[in-house]
């Protein structure tokens, strides 16, 4: 909150006084407080006050382009591209998505005319995810895969992989379940290049594992399912250790083999309860209905067998 209040501060102050000292105010340089502000406005965890914050930074960006010069004027047109694309998301919550588009592609064209690849990347990232809220598969892959050949300039390999782990989850959709093994099997290996001995890929495993069972290969999803666990595992990290026992549940649950699934309910409730994750729960609460569906049917098929039995003994006596 302190952060806020010092940046708001001397955005507003470097605002009025910009004409007579527009380089220097307190010892903060003007491209310095740019580049700062942006820092701030993606660690706050308040979309109200990062909102305010980025209103501003986009009021100094227009002001200053102007009255600096060209070397300095790309760390401003940065800012400004940043301030648009940001405007885009406070948009694009809200649910205001046409609006969320034309921010997104205005940012987008300041980034082409710049060569700001990593930003074009995040502007076509959004784009893409907008298109494929909205039904349009065919341009969200377009734009999702621009969008990892930006990342990839700038060699920025982990986004490249988050935008491609988009590419699976949009051919899982459309039920193009071999193609989206690859993009995540592209996504491991970019993950893998920068962390090698220290790569977290539970959740692209535990799509691939999605997939195989979508492609009716049993073996193979006990496989990366058993994968994904054994991962979250040697990481040691709780979230990942629960989001794989809850995958591992749903597996049992699937195959029937309900006491198993029994077991890894009872072991994500307790590790859910000490990580207090809303995506976990919800993905907690799909396994108990799943699991309270199968035992019912079980229960139903039992009790539909005996009568059979019954009736069969029934007639062998008369």
């Amino acid at each position: 909150m302190k952060k806020f209040y010092t940046i708001l501060f001397c955005l507003l102050i470097k605002v009025v006084v910009s004409n007579n000292n527009p380089y220097n105010f307190k010892g903060h340089t003007d491209t310095g407080l740019v580049k700062y502000t942006i820092k701030v406005i993606d660690e706050l965890q308040n979309d109200e006050l990062s909102e305010t914050l980025n209103n501003h930074l986009y009021n100094y960006c227009k002001l200053m382009i102007p009255k600096v010069d060209s070397i300095k004027v790309k760390v401003f047109y940065f800012g400004l591209a940043n301030s648009i694309n940001n405007k885009g998301y406070f948009c694009d919550i809200k649910k205001n998505y046409n609006e969320a588009f034309n921010f997104y592609n205005e940012a987008l064209l300041i980034c082409s005319k710049n060569n700001f690849y990593g930003l074009a990347g995040d502007c076509l990232l959004n784009l893409g995810n907008i298109c494929q809220e909205q039904g349009n598969y065919t341009a969200a892959k377009l734009y999702y895969k621009n969008s990892v050949l930006n990342l990839l300039k700038v060699n920025n390999r982990l986004h490249a992989a988050i935008v491609i782990n988009n590419l699976a989850s949009l051919t899982y959709r459309t039920n193009q379940h071999v193609l989206s093994i690859q993009y995540l099997e592209k996504a491991i290996a970019l993950i893998k290049s920068v962390n090698v001995n220290n790569a977290n890929c539970v959740d692209e495993l535990i799509h691939i594992a999605k997939n195989q069972k979508k492609l009716n290969r049993p073996i193979l999803y006990r496989q990366y399912i058993n994968q994904a666990y054994s991962e979250a595992d040697k990481l040691n990290n709780p979230f990942f250790i629960a989001r794989a026992t809850i995958a591992k549940g749903i597996f049992y649950v699937d195959v029937l083999e309900l006491d198993s699934a029994k077991k890894s309910i009872v072991v994500s409730k307790k590790l859910c309860n000490e990580i207090k994750s809303t995506f976990l729960n919800d993905e907690l609460i799909t396994l108990q209905k799943k699991y309270d569906v199968a035992l019912q049917e079980k229960v139903n098929n039992a009790t539909i067998n005996t009568k059979k039995l019954n009736k069969q003994g029934n007639q062998l006596i008369f």
